[in-house]
């Protein structure tokens, strides 16, 4: 559980500079792919 929350965090620490990043740049397109990381992330 504690190693989960562990990958959830830093997984996130890393996604959101991104997906904020995304949204100025190409909102679609780059939704969709964080969109997509995320559910192969959970899967």
């Amino acid at each position: 559980m504690f190693t989960g929350w562990m990958a959830n965090y830093i997984f996130f620490s890393f996604a959101a500079p991104i997906y904020a990043i995304g949204l100025v740049v190409n909102p679609e397109q780059n939704l969709i792919t964080i969109v997509g990381l995320i559910l192969r992330r959970m899967k």
